[in-house]
């Protein structure tokens, strides 16, 4: 039960709107489910409003749902709940879908040309099919041909959910930077709508790790709280964070050592977009390009099959005269 971006960002917008209002929580979430057409999006916040009717909070209730809910949403919703300041995180969250709804809008865009071109090579290519053996041989070979291609998708947008996929894309080249870039980028947004709502620093930085790195980066940085409790210096325990990434933890030990928190988390998050950004424009370029690359090549094999099949029956029908 997966959300889309334009979804979440409809719903959180809705819900700022609704709070600022004065409307109480569990209805306003009442007001969201009735609102939302059939789909995932009714189902998910229905299943909030049920969970919150029973008295949990809307962050444990997300919380339950992780096909739904984003871990670092539930932590920045727990954090509105706590500081109760609920509806200004409410609002970073809806820009923040936002900012992502446009992004694969662009890339979808991007990609509707080349799929269309694809189809047609797949329905144009397999000509030969029919000519060689009739319509039922050109219909077995397009339903074929099309079941593989949308197989092919549909694995590739499941594994790309999938915690295998998230570590094979973590080592592609364009893929992995935009991965990394986006996981940072969570980071420094739950980070600093915590540490903006009065959560101590040392209390919101494992809840942030946890929430956009999941449960690896979640005890590294509990490690480093107890370091930092501890008395060690900032800058020789924060980098054992993002080990992989030296800059942006040397700008949050700046930030914790001079106190500025909060502006050099926005840095990182400009930082972050921005890499983040790059990345996607390198696959709005290149994505289309591998679409463009298979309609060629299952072209050329069709023609390379149709010139074989030629090439057969001339020798055939050579044998014969001899």
């Amino acid at each position: 039960m997966m959300l889309r971006a334009r979804d979440k960002a409809d719903l959180y917008e809705q819900l700022a709107g609704l709070l600022e209002a004065g409307v109480p929580i569990s209805r306003a979430v009442g007001m969201l489910r009735d609102r939302m057409a059939r789909g995932a999006a009714r189902s998910a916040i229905g299943h909030c409003s049920a969970r919150m009717s029973k008295g949990e909070t809307l962050s444990a209730a997300m919380l339950a749902e992780p096909r739904a809910w984003e871990a670092f949403e539930s932590s920045v919703v727990a954090a509105g709940e706590e500081a109760g300041r609920l509806v200004p995180l409410a609002r970073e969250l809806g820009r923040y879908w936002r900012k992502m709804d446009e992004t694969r809008r662009r890339i979808l865009a991007g990609l509707v040309y080349p799929l269309l071109i694809l189809h047609v090579a797949i329905l144009a290519g397999s000509v030969p099919a029919a000519v060689a053996g009739g319509m039922g041989a050109y219909t077995r070979v397009v339903v074929v041909s099309l079941g593989v291609l949308y197989a092919m998708l549909w694995f590739l947008w499941e594994l790309g959910n999938s915690a295998a996929g998230m570590l094979l894309c973590s080592h592609l080249p364009v893929v992995g930077t935009a991965r990394s870039s986006l996981r940072g980028l969570r980071f420094a947004l739950c980070l600093r709508l915590q540490v903006e709502a009065g959560i101590p620093i040392l209390t919101a930085l494992p809840r942030a790790a946890r929430a956009a790195g999941g449960v690896s980066l979640g005890s590294r940085a509990d490690a480093a709280v107890s370091r930092l409790r501890t008395g060690e210096p900032v800058a020789e325990v924060l980098p054992t964070l993002f080990a992989e990434d030296q800059r942006l933890t040397s700008l949050l030990a700046t930030g914790v050592e001079s106190g500025r928190i909060v502006g050099v988390l926005r840095a990182i998050e400009e930082d972050a977009a921005a890499r983040w950004g790059e990345s996607m424009a390198l696959l709005q370029v290149w994505l289309p390009r591998m679409v463009y690359f298979a309609a060629m090549a299952f072209a050329v094999w069709q023609v390379a099959r149709l010139a074989a099949g030629v090439y057969g029956a001339y020798g055939e029908a050579a044998s014969l005269e001899w």
